[in-house]
């Protein structure tokens, strides 16, 4: 097919197939598919709300979303490492588990305070989201500071940029 029949063929299908077949171009690299395609798409224009508005509450909620992937994350190793205690020969192991997840959960509850308190939202809003509480019956008092460090530089990239 030549160029002029493909473009053609694209302007045929709806914007959720030529989003489809997009990804799958991106996927393999083939820039000048994806552009094909994006010269196909209609140009619109737009009335709404302030971009950087929306983009701020999207920013808000992607970091609000990956604290709460990883706070279950944690509390799912806690769970596990408390059966492994269960386990015949596995009670320091599964102790020793207990104690690195419950470090990294009291971290990550630090570093939630942080980011709100930056943003100025509350960490309460963002625990309600998350399906979480703050309350975090631990057997661990200290938390793990180098996962909080990390933690701390990714969520405010995520909320800020």
């Amino acid at each position: 097919m030549k160029p002029d029949n493909l473009t053609k063929l694209y302007e045929g299908m709806t914007i959720r197939e030529r989003s489809s077949l997009a990804f799958h171009y991106i996927v393999e690299k083939n820039r000048a598919e994806i552009e094909r395609i994006a010269g196909s798409v209609p140009v619109c224009r737009y009335r709404g709300i302030d971009y950087e508005f929306g983009r701020g509450v999207d920013r808000i909620m992607t970091m609000v979303m990956c604290w709460a992937i990883d706070r279950w994350r944690l509390e799912a190793m806690r769970f596990a490492a408390i059966g492994l205690m269960h386990v015949d020969g596995h009670l320091m192991e599964g102790y020793d588990a207990l104690q690195g997840a419950e470090s990294k959960l009291l971290a990550l509850d630090e570093v939630l305070n942080a980011v709100c308190e930056e943003l100025g939202i509350s960490p309460d809003d963002a625990r309600s989201i998350a399906g979480s509480s703050c309350d975090i019956d631990t057997i661990s008092q200290v938390a793990d500071t180098e996962y909080r460090d990390k933690m701390l530089a990714e969520l405010m990239e995520l909320a800020i940029g």
